[in-house]
């Protein structure tokens, strides 16, 4: 008798899991398109800059962050903070069926997975992303991934099934290993391209066709410090959307930041001009280097904080 009943349950168990599956492909038929944010640096500014040119572009876009305070983005701008007491990829799952509720045409979500099994199933199972985005590689949870090629493996497991691949100019620091040869760079250069070959997918250098010049501009008008490569990444992903260069350009300028973005303050103390930088989520040796020598080039005494 026990053996029918466990049977039975079985069989429940799996038709609930069929029913589930089911209705969850549903729900990704009715975002046309879903952006899945990674990389080392940079997802939630990349996530956040997305969002503000689609916007502007006129769509109904939502966007989650994972950053140093996750947030929901809505598309009139405002955003909420996500209050939890258990961080779970199970999110992104809630996320598109909200997203679905509010009609979303389009989402941005920054991958909030670190360990590669949870990347993939992240990606294969919960987000069957149309575009997907690598914005760098950088030394970071050493206790799950020991080395860069370990990273990128991790990352290659969020690449969309026939979509699209965008990565970052500076996906790989020149810096990231003291000894690096270029052979050792164009080796991670082609496993990215046959990963992306193998899954059908489109892989595309961020490299804008607007012009330097007035994405420049645009960035000068941003109200917070922004790294440049964040926009360019996110300008590509826009371009390959169709979006026009005027909302573009209007999108990069209106984007507020993550609550965990680089903030500088400067002030006289003492007769001496001080910088203060709040670098909390820099919290990697290649990112601290890069703010450090950036500020040593202005001249000015800086003040790190994390």
């Amino acid at each position: 008798m026990s053996f029918f009943i466990l049977s039975f349950l079985f069989l429940v168990f799996c038709a609930f899991l069929f029913l589930e599956k089911k209705s969850h492909d549903q729900i990704l038929k009715r975002i046309p398109i879903r952006i899945h944010v990674n990389g080392t640096r940079g997802k939630s500014s990349v996530t956040r800059l997305i969002h503000s040119i689609l916007v502007e572009e006129g769509w109904k876009v939502f966007a989650k962050t994972t950053g140093s305070t996750a947030s929901l983005l809505f598309p009139n701008r405002s955003e909420s903070f996500i209050f939890r007491n258990k961080i779970s990829i199970e999110e992104q799952k809630s996320f598109l069926r909200f997203a679905v509720n509010n009609d979303a045409q389009a989402i941005v979500l920054e991958c909030m997975a670190v360990q590669p099994q949870y990347q993939r199933d992240s990606e294969e199972l919960l987000i069957c992303a149309t575009h997907g985005v690598i914005t760098n590689i950088r030394p970071d949870h050493w206790e799950w991934t020991d080395t860069e090629e370990k990273i990128l493996e991790g990352f290659k497991k969020t690449i969309p099934n026939n979509g699209i691949l965008i990565y970052g100019k500076n996906y790989i620091a020149e810096s990231l290993k003291p000894n690096w040869n270029p052979s050792q760079k164009s080796k991670l250069n082609l496993s990215l391209l046959e990963a992306a070959s193998l899954k059908n997918t489109k892989l595309i250098l961020a490299e804008p066709k607007l012009s330097k010049n007035q994405i420049e501009t645009a960035f000068g008008y941003i109200r917070y410090p922004e790294h440049y490569e964040n926009v360019e990444i996110a300008v590509r992903v826009c371009e390959t959307l169709g979006v026009s260069s005027k909302s573009i350009l209007r999108g990069i300028t209106n984007t507020v930041s993550d609550p965990g973005a680089l903030k500088i303050l400067e002030k006289e103390v003492k007769g001496k001009r001080q910088r203060f930088v709040f670098a909390f989520a820099a919290n990697d040796v290649v990112s601290f280097e890069k703010i450090l020598k950036s500020d040593q080039k202005n001249g000015v005494n800086s003040i790190l904080s994390f």
